[in-house]
């Protein structure tokens, strides 16, 4: 049995040796929360380019890019977390971007509710839907996931696209 404590260098020295094996062994292991210093900066991206997804400044390729950072974001923090802080920034910039288009004659309660049910389920659950499976399959699979996700959920019986 090793009797050294998971601290310090130790600890440090066992991530990098099991890195190095993964690497070896073709699997693609993101960095850890604890490790990526710039996740913070990756939702902050993302929920910028949100802005410029969809509504009334619709931007194709804001909508490509600020997919790629939340993702980035939701890949290295823990779940719950990551999918609270990325479903926040989704339905508050689809609440600023869809609000002159959606919220007309809706008192601005029932509005936000509507919008946080369907950012919720139209563009949170893709990404939580990536975070939980593509880790646990391998190669071109783990690729299709999010869109797959996003599809499915656009695609759903009364989809709404504000998101």
């Amino acid at each position: 049995m090793d009797d050294k404590p998971l601290s310090g260098s130790y600890a440090e020295d066992r991530q990098t040796k099991q890195a190095q094996a993964d690497h070896e062994q073709g699997r693609f292991v993101l960095k850890t929360a604890r490790s990526d210093p710039w996740s913070y900066l990756w939702l902050a991206i993302g929920t910028l380019l949100s802005l410029f997804h969809s509504g009334m400044w619709g931007i194709t390729l804001a909508s490509w890019l600020s997919s790629v950072f939340l993702l980035r974001f939701m890949r290295t923090k823990r779940v719950l977390r990551a999918f609270i802080l990325v479903w926040l920034a989704i339905y508050v910039t689809a609440a600023i971007t869809w609000r002159d288009i959606l919220g007309f004659g809706l008192p601005p309660p029932i509005y936000l509710v509507i919008m946080a049910i369907n950012t919720l389920l139209g563009g949170g659950l893709p990404y939580l839907a990536d975070r939980l499976l593509a880790p646990r399959l391998r190669g071109f699979a783990a690729t299709l996931i999010f869109p797959l996700a996003v599809t499915a959920m656009v695609s759903a019986p009364g989809a709404s696209p504000a998101w």
